[in-house]
């Protein structure tokens, strides 16, 4: 430590600098060079806005302060995903278009942080050490590590084809086919429900779009996806890390904090050891049913392992998030100015775009705090009013923008219910211990001890926060979304603090020492989560719990890129499972429901009539409705031995071309010979490994005029 006080400043370069080494490292492993030159350039462009307007919020110190450069990065992400958006609605989805609005938004941006120079929004931070440059480079050395085995393995080739474990397999594949969407055309349509519009929220995935249009999708999507969550990942743990410094600015006790935060996050190891143990063969037939059970909830926690590994637009919303809340830490939770008011509700509304879930309670939270802040205290009460009344219509502008182009629908607000979560009553006790672990039990202690030692200090705004996230788990349906999504997004950044105080209260009280070991004990207890959450989201051989695609059909998907048009609607087996096996069940049940995946759509980046049901039914309004009769329709046309069975069905969804992989011939044994006996309606395109393409000659022509262009 005593070189550390003598080169403060080369100790906190030499460490910033090793880890970004091996984020380097990683990339470079993990894809081609020119899809890190690609995502490096869009993430450059991206955040330029962002590092010039939070130069308004720190002023001529901003050079002195690495949050200007962290958050300023984070919210030029979100400026320049809007404009992207923007664009994409109002003219088109292309790069040139979009490069010009982002320098102009980059423009405007650099007149507010002129304007502001001189007289910063907030005040300035405490001053970062060397050891806290030492420390957030630590954080980033062991998330790069974190990741990288699970990224490694990702499309891996196994005995049993291309493996996509089960966190891969679902969420990291669906956010490709969001992707392509938005790069064939605006406004985008839905790939596994080929016609239907894609309304939702598409500001976080502006990003790796733009990355993927740039390079004229010459580089692999999947690339572009890792390094880019990649990014944000790092964004994301070093918003908290500003944000957790704040509240906590003692050496010991935040490097345990962020030791829970990175370490001893969850106790969801224990279910997952359960649930490994009932499921293996040869158990009695009652522990296969509580192991069937448990299969519903997978091996993997659900706090920040899924966020850094799929769920970018997730990060960027929850980073949004830190700077608003460290923002108001920095100004003692008052909005003195309209210019801060407008910015808090300018980055609420962005947030809106990016992740719907989040930003609704998160709009109720700062209506109900800060709107009980102006009826408690009467002091200023005019001048706080119109500030809160400033931000609420800052935020509902940006809100309605999404609307007007047509990101989001006004009927939509028919996904929002009120319905009591039952389930969350009877277990959340057992449930929130599992999944939150040392966080819940030493959060909430030491909010306790820091309530009972001074009331004024007592972070009022974060329970505030706590008990409106957990109120929207307890009574509000948000469409098909799980209902603990904003419990585990929020939750965790809350704690964080409270475990900050308890430790702040067991180093200083040195008479209580068991104390201490008791919480470190709770701690260790904790740890096999991080290698468990590794090895679950890593084990490509595991059959349970991995989507896997043949050889065969991965190469056919490949030609289509390079062969068939964008608009091209492409139908084989809807459900594809590229390995017949798995769970056998105590019902006979063969193979997972979430062992499934939509092939064309995913790997082949076309639209399908209709993919995976479960996934296609989530992206429209009454999606269970409109898969069951396209899965109708097109078990029909599969199945079908008359030709003018398939063309009918085909010339309803406006079916291109039929694939016919050994997946479809297995449960359609007929649909081959059906197809190749009649070449005047179905043209051969394609025969490779058993994998066969027909063009669908009658039809087709027309159908495909109808469909978006891109």
């Amino acid at each position: 430590m005593k070189s550390l006080r003598i080169f403060p400043q080369t100790a906190g370069g030499l460490s910033i600098f090793l880890s970004l080494m091996s984020v380097c490292w990683l990339a470079s492993v993990l894809t081609p060079l020119k899809a890190v030159l690609y995502v490096t350039t869009g993430l450059s462009l991206f955040v330029l806005p962002g590092l010039l307007l939070a130069l308004a919020l720190f002023g001529r110190q901003s050079y002195r302060c690495p949050e200007w450069l962290i958050y300023g990065a984070v919210l030029g992400i979100g400026l320049s995903g809007y404009t992207a958006i923007t664009i994409g609605y109002l003219m088109r989805w292309s790069p040139g278009p979009i490069l010009l609005g982002i320098l102009t938004l980059t423009g405007a941006c650099a007149l507010l942080a002129g304007a502001f120079w001189n007289r910063p929004l907030l005040p300035t931070p405490r001053r970062w050490e060397s050891w806290e440059y030492v420390l957030l480079a630590s954080m980033v050395v062991v998330l790069t590590a974190f990741v990288a085995v699970p990224f490694l393995n990702v499309g891996r080739l196994t005995p049993m084809g291309y493996g996509y474990t089960w966190l891969f397999g679902y969420d990291f594949l669906v956010r490709g086919e969001y992707i392509t969407a938005m790069t064939t055309g605006f406004p985008p349509h839905s790939l596994p429900l080929a016609g239907e519009p894609l309304h939702m929220y598409l500001v976080g995935y502006a990003l790796p779009a733009f990355v993927y249009s740039l390079s004229h999708k010459a580089v692999p999507l999947h690339a572009v996806l890792q390094l880019s969550t990649l990014a944000l990942s790092i964004l994301f743990y070093s918003s908290l890390f500003c944000f957790l410094r704040v509240f906590l600015p003692q050496r010991r006790v935040l490097i345990s904090t962020l030791f829970v935060c990175m370490f001893s996050y969850s106790n969801y190891w224990t279910v997952s050891l359960l649930k490994y143990a009932l499921l293996r063969p040869g158990q009695a037939l009652g522990f296969q049913k509580v192991g069937q059970e448990l299969a519903k909830y997978g091996y993997v926690s659900h706090l920040f392992t899924p966020l850094v590994l799929i769920e970018s637009p997730a990060m960027l919303a929850l980073s949004l998030l830190l700077l608003l809340l460290f923002a108001s830490e920095l100004a003692k939770w008052e909005m003195r100015r309209y210019s801060l008011a407008l910015c808090f509700g300018i980055i609420l509304g962005i947030m809106f775009g990016i992740d719907a879930s989040i930003s609704l309670g998160l709009m109720l939270w700062l209506g109900v705090f800060y709107g009980g802040r102006l009826l408690r205290d009467p002091s200023h009460r005019r001048d706080r009013f119109w500030l809160l009344v400033a931000a609420v219509l800052s935020c509902g502008a940006v809100c309605f923008s999404f609307f007007s182009m047509g990101m989001y629908q006004f009927k939509s607000a028919q996904e929002l219910q009120f319905s009591p979560y039952s389930w969350f009553f009877k277990f959340a006790p057992l449930y929130l211990a599992l999944e939150f672990g040392p966080l819940l039990l030493l959060g909430l202690w030491g909010f306790a001890l820091r309530w009972r030692r001074d009331h004024s200090d007592f972070p009022m705004a974060l329970v505030v926060l706590a008990v409106i996230a957990l109120l929207q788990v307890a009574f509000v349906q948000m469409a098909v979304l799980p209902r603990i999504r904003m419990a585990v997004r929020i939750l965790p950044l809350v704690l964080l603090v409270g475990v900050g105080y308890l430790f702040q209260h067991l180093y200083e009280d040195t008479g209580h020492r068991r104390r201490l070991y008791v919480s470190w004990g709770i701690v260790v207890l904790a740890l096999p989560t991080f290698f468990t959450d590794v090895y679950f989201t890593s084990n490509v051989k595991d059959v349970n719990e991995t989507h896997y695609v043949r050889i065969a059909d991965r190469q056919a998907c490949d030609w289509i890129q390079k062969r068939l048009a964008d608009t091209a609607v492409i139908q084989g087996e809807p459900q594809y499972l590229g390995y017949v096996g798995g769970y056998t069940g105590y019902r006979g049940y063969n193979g997972r429901q979430e062992l499934f995946t939509s092939l064309i759509a995913d790997f082949a980046q076309r639209p399908q009539a209709l993919g995976w049901p479960y996934i296609a039914s989530e992206l429209v309004p009454h999606g269970e409705q409109i898969v069951k009769q396209r899965m109708e329709d097109l078990q029909a046309m599969l199945s079908a031995t008359q030709t003018e069975t398939i063309l009918a069905v085909a010339r309803k969804y406006g079916v291109t071309h039929i694939y016919v992989g050994p997946y479809e011939q297995s449960l359609h044994p007929g649909l081959l010979s059906t197809l190749a006996g009649a070449p005047q309606r179905f043209q051969e395109v394609y025969s490779a490994n058993g994998v066969h393409i027909f063009f669908v000659v009658e039809g087709s022509q027309r159908e495909l005029a109808k469909m978006p262009q891109g």
